[in-house]
């Protein structure tokens, strides 16, 4: 037998520990020693249990288990005493609390609870209960400070997640604070699922629940430079190649004392009841949105410089039949534009301008048409409501203007000059522009302007200069549209300007 371990660590390894005796076949102890067979009978040596160890334990070594004996290093893996009652416990099924101290199910359920927050461990007398939506919790003292807001219309306990604390807008403008739980501001009010802001269930949301401020910012006023690709309208079955654009000039002048209302610094925005019910921000949006849906598709609005406070409303190429056909939109949309405040007719500082198609007017057809308008000047100013100025030149014809040997000159000064402010514009590619037109909200003055610029169009186009600038000219235009242009004759008429 070996007597001391400084023998046993210079004997060869093939030496049981316990005997001394070599063996070939030697089984694993404790601290690193060898045991052969028969040793391990006579010292009745037992076998730790835990998967990969298998090392022979003497009895005062080992731990017993419910699978079995275990060295110390394996059953201090898998078991503990509880530090509350002295209790063995599986060590996966202790609690740690206190970060050190290990206890059994028994000792935590009566001593702790686990924040349902938080997910730490306190001691019971720091345990909150409350009721979220019929079901208790068990919450610290921090989380429900932290997480939790008291309904101040239900008056329950609220997680912070499902508490709204805002102001809405009710339908008199004013706003109102409330500080209460998701079911009861909902029962109140709803919210823009664009912006989040909320109002009063009384004022109507638009599709998708969106507020008034975001579905009209969609509405774009386009820089004065945007020319979108002409999408031309025409009626079903129509061939007609004649088209005309118009652009009508508009001056917002929103003024009513019964509405609450305020203007920024650059008297940009304001504030006007919609008919939702809600007071909303940019009145010139506002206004487009109107503009935008009276003829899906058909107008646009732009900047422009010249117009104190407003907009110029430009459409795609149509047809005259079209244009008569949207007659009861029109007047839908220019009665409303009168009914909030804005000014055609009567603001000096907006024109109405016509673009007609010239692709298939040769230079005799483009010199009569010009000629007929300069040599009528009295009656066309009469006709489009305004007189010439620095945006609508009306241009004095040579009195050679029907001489065929001054031909040149002449077009070089009604066609060919350099003026695109000229009452009839030539600096358009496509189109040739009429731009003497005053700004009008009447619809039938409005319809009437495009009709006067389709009959000069086929008036002008079988006559001369000499036919359209000599004294009997005017007359032979009436007569021309006697029975082809209502709006344009009754206009006429009213104006005193038609010769029957």
């Amino acid at each position: 037998m070996v007597s001391t371990y400084k023998e046993y660590i210079r004997m060869p390894r093939n030496v049981c520990a316990e005997c001394g005796n070599t063996s070939e076949q030697l089984f694993p102890g404790m601290n690193g020693n060898l045991y052969c067979h028969s040793c391990i009978t006579q010292m009745q040596l037992v076998k730790c249990v835990h998967e990969g160890c298998n090392k022979y334990l003497k009895p005062e070594e080992a731990f017993l288990s419910g699978k079995g004996f275990l060295c110390k290093d394996h059953w201090e893996q898998e078991y503990c005493w509880c530090d509350g009652c002295g209790a063995l416990v599986i060590k996966k099924y202790a609690h740690i609390v206190n970060n050190s101290s290990r206890i059994c199910e028994h000792c935590f359920e009566s001593n702790y609870f686990v924040c349902e927050d938080c997910g730490e461990i306190f001691p019971l007398s720091l345990c909150n209960e409350i009721e979220i939506d019929g079901r208790i919790k068990k919450i610290c003292h921090s989380c429900r400070e932290d997480n939790y807001s008291t309904c101040s219309r239900c008056g329950k306990l609220t997680m912070n997640s499902d508490f709204i604390s805002t102001r809405y807008r009710k339908r008199n403008g004013e706003t109102e604070a409330v500080n209460a739980c998701r079911s009861c501001v909902e029962s109140i009010a709803h919210q823009c699922s664009h912006c989040g802001d909320w109002f009063e269930n009384e004022i109507v949301l638009h599709d998708e629940d969106t507020c008034d401020r975001c579905y009209y910012k969609n509405s774009i006023i386009h820089n004065y430079g945007f020319k979108p690709k002409a999408v031309p309208r025409k009626e079903k079955d129509e061939n007609s190649e004649l088209l005309f654009g118009i652009e009508n000039e508009i001056e917002l002048k929103y003024r009513d004392p019964d509405r609450s209302m305020f203007s920024d610094s650059d008297n940009e925005n304001f504030t006007i009841e919609t008919p939702s019910g809600e007071f909303y921000v940019d009145y010139k949006r506002y206004v487009a949105h109107r503009i935008d849906t009276s003829i899906p598709g058909f107008f646009y609005q732009k900047n422009d410089g010249s117009i104190n406070f407003g907009m110029e409303i430009v459409s795609h190429p149509a047809t005259l039949e079209f244009w008569r056909n949207q007659k009861d939109k029109i007047e839908e949309l220019f009665s409303f534009l009168r009914s909030e405040g804005c000014e055609g007719d009567r603001a000096d500082s907006v024109g109405m301008h016509i673009h007609v198609t010239r692709n298939k007017m040769n230079r005799a057809h483009q010199n009569s048409f010009a000629a007929f308008v300069y040599s009528h000047r009295e009656k066309i100013e009469k006709l489009a409501g305004r007189s010439s100025n620095g945006y609508t030149k009306m241009i004095r014809l040579p009195n050679s203007a029907a001489d065929s040997d001054e031909t040149a000159r002449f077009e070089r000064i009604v066609i060919n000059n350099d003026d695109r402010y000229s009452a009839v514009n030539w600096r358009n590619k496509n189109t040739v522009e009429l731009r003497m037109f005053q700004s009008t909200l009447n619809t039938n003055h409005f319809i009437a302007n495009i009709e006067f610029a389709h009959a000069l169009y086929h008036f002008s186009k079988e006559r001369t200069v000499l036919e359209c600038v000599n004294d009997v000219s005017w007359e032979s235009f009436c007569s021309f549209i006697e029975d082809k242009y209502e709006y344009l004759k009754n206009m006429m008429i009213e104006k005193d300007i038609y010769i029957s």
